[in-house]
């Protein structure tokens, strides 16, 4: 059962100026999204709550307040909030609400029928938090869509880097690689295929699973998973320095050690881990050469989180611009890459 009060799009036809081109971009595409989104579940009936966890500037809360009679958008940022608040009030869409939180620290009185949360997972500090939050706020029965960037999401960013001279860009995607490897937080990436069995965990059965891939290797996570039975709301306990959003198969395990034994050396041997890739069969062993790139063009300090003045240049770069990058040395580690990915 459709509620076209919340379709703003004739509405931001007329009102071009109500939100950024990105973020009437977003919310057009959103109402199809989140038709495919809620298919595999069969018949949503209209009626319940639904909880959109990281959600941005309401890029998807409207879309699922056509098919829930209420929605409760969750984002940590003030930025966010206060427009989408902006947003769903100068469009007079009912029923949406907006609460700044993280994302393993939201708590709602009532359960959610379903919850959304879609690529946002690498901001979480705790990947088990998150999702068990996600299931403690779900009722008995209800249902979680859930979706998180994997190892090749990188490596696809930072070839279109490559091509368009970005070094903003080449910046980022090189860090969330070196944090994925090392388990640092922050941007980063998870491994693909393990987020289903943290939900088993809570008593969700999976519907549907879909991992989609680039290079090689996956990049994108998503799992459609129902609640089954009564169970336990409460939260896990916290964990200090928990990095469990990595699977530590010994493939994994392996490749982390050389980066991490690399990462403390002063003069982090790029060319080294490069060699130690190319000789090795390990199914991880071509990040070492995205790795070895890091160390190149991040410095030495490639496993620390950016500086203040660091973050200034990523946000503006044309006042604050970095040190052009040695293009044909990335275009040279990038293709190694490539090549060992096509070997294997």
């Amino acid at each position: 059962m459709g509620r076209d009060d919340a379709d703003i799009r004739d509405w931001l036809v007329k009102h071009p100026k109500a939100a950024s081109p990105y973020t009437i971009q977003r919310v057009n595409e959103s109402y199809d999204h989140i038709d495919d989104i809620l298919a595999p579940f069969g018949e949503i009936d209209g009626q319940g709550r639904a909880l959109d966890m990281g959600c941005g500037t309401a890029f998807d809360t409207l879309a699922l307040a056509t098919h829930f009679d209420e929605v409760v958008g969750v984002d940590l940022t003030v930025r966010r909030i206060a427009a989408s608040r902006w947003l769903a009030r100068r469009a007079r869409v009912p029923r949406v609400h907006f609460v700044r939180a993280g994302a393993e620290q939201f708590r709602d009185p009532a359960p959610f029928d379903f919850a959304y949360c879609n690529i946002m997972s690498e901001l979480a500090n705790s990947r088990r938090a998150l999702i068990g939050n996600l299931c403690a706020g779900v009722r008995p029965g209800g249902r979680i869509y859930y979706a998180e960037e994997c190892e090749g999401w990188a490596p696809s960013q930072i070839g279109q880097a490559i091509q368009d001279h970005d070094g903003r860009e080449l910046r980022l995607r090189l860090h969330q690689v070196v944090n994925g490897f090392a388990g640092l937080p922050h941007f980063r990436f998870y491994l693909a295929g393990s987020a289903a069995d943290v939900f088993a965990e809570h008593g969700f059965t999976l519907v549907k699973a879909d991992i989609l891939q680039r290079d090689g290797i996956p990049f994108r996570d998503s799992v459609w998973l129902q609640g089954t039975g009564e169970r336990d709301r409460s939260r896990p306990p916290a964990v200090e320095n928990d990095r469990d959003y990595t699977v530590l198969d010994p493939d994994f395990a392996e490749m982390r050690k050389i980066f991490l034994d690399a990462l403390a050396d002063p003069r982090p041997p790029a060319g080294t881990l490069v060699e130690q890739a190319a000789e090795s069969d390990n199914r991880f062993a071509p990040l070492l050469i995205l790795l070895a790139a890091a160390f190149e063009v991040l410095g030495p300090n490639a496993g620390q989180p950016p500086s203040y003045v660091d973050r200034l240049r990523l946000r503006a770069p044309s006042r604050l611009g970095f040190p052009e990058p040695d293009w044909s040395a990335v275009t040279e580690r990038f293709q190694a890459f490539r090549q060992l990915i096509e070997k294997r």
